[in-house]
């Protein structure tokens, strides 16, 4: 069982319910967005634990104001924070970063060679990694995967078309070749 949580800061979702989703599910897995609809009030220390988070480098500096920190530093101080052991940080450009211990975190590169619209990007990769994770797949390849499916979602401008598995799965022959 997975329950998926994408937090957008609109007031859905309040102390009280993020609470019980916390204690509750089987299976958390957590995406809470800083943007200017929530003025960067959004924050993930509403929930208490998450069996993963997915969460861009923005949302981390919001959360973990430790600028002298590194990346990796600052992933693992939220680790013990919300009480989340798999974290994935969306670096844009840059792609992402696996965090699932201080001794274990993986750079995956971003793979878009064209970038029409980022809008929804996150959201992708949160989708497809979540359910990665909860399959406990290696983080090489929730990395593929997520990335490879935000990178198509970039290439065209709005939600057009969908990423399904088999233009993913094509994408990612591509990739290999």
């Amino acid at each position: 069982k997975l329950v998926v949580v994408s937090d957008h800061g609109h007031g859905m979702v309040n102390s009280l319910s993020a609470g019980l989703l916390s204690f509750n599910s089987p299976f958390l897995a957590l995406s809470t967005q800083c943007n200017a609809g929530n003025k960067g009030c959004n924050s993930i220390n509403k929930y208490k634990r998450a069996d993963y988070l997915c969460i861009s480098s923005h949302e981390l500096n919001m959360e973990i104001k430790e600028n002298s920190l590194s990346e990796h530093a600052r992933l693992a101080k939220l680790s013990l924070v919300i009480d989340c052991p798999t974290i994935t940080l969306t670096r844009g450009k840059q792609g992402t970063l696996h965090y699932q211990s201080p001794s274990t975190m993986l750079q995956v590169p971003a793979f878009a060679h064209r970038v029409l619209d980022r809008v929804g990007a996150g959201d992708i990769a949160f989708a497809i990694s979540s359910l990665l994770v909860r399959a406990n797949a290696p983080s090489d390849i929730i990395g593929l995967y997520s990335n490879a499916a935000a990178s198509i979602h970039v290439s065209e401008l709005g939600n057009k078309n969908s990423v399904d598995r088999v233009r993913l799965g094509r994408y990612i022959t591509s990739l290999i070749k």
